[in-house]
């Protein structure tokens, strides 16, 4: 159960909404999809490190994912609360385009959870970004 909610929550911040009539125009989401562009990738730390079309780029993760009661979710601050935990062997791990940590819940409770960084991650321009 823990790994279908960091999904269904991943989907909630794409869904798009119409503006009103006579608003101004925002730039359109872009969806993700890095992977597909940067196939080699390390993580150090919260920073992940991905060589795209032969250039190596870096996003510090810690900005775009956060833990939701051991959970990650799009959102901020993941790195105080997983993969750092003081316990041995729970650092975070990168798997293709899956970030999987050990995060603490509120009341203690330590999870093994994933996110895949492809559903926000894109590349373009020579940088990683999220979207």
């Amino acid at each position: 159960m823990k790994f279908a909610l960091p999904f269904l929550l991943a989907l909630a911040p794409g869904a798009a909404m119409a503006a009103p009539k006579g608003a101004p125009k925002k730039l359109e989401a872009r969806s993700g999809g890095f992977y597909e562009s940067c196939p080699e990738n390390n993580l150090y730390y919260s920073t992940l490190n991905s060589k795209c079309k032969g250039t190596w780029t870096s996003i510090d993760l810690n900005h775009v994912i956060g833990n939701r009661q051991g959970n990650l979710v799009w959102s901020a601050g993941f790195f105080y609360s997983c993969g750092n935990i003081s316990k041995p062997g729970t650092q975070c791990s990168l798997q293709y385009d899956n970030l999987s940590c050990y995060c603490s819940a509120s009341d203690g409770t330590v999870y093994w959870t994933s996110i895949s960084l492809n559903t926000h991650l894109a590349y373009e321009n020579g940088k990683l970004f999220y979207n």
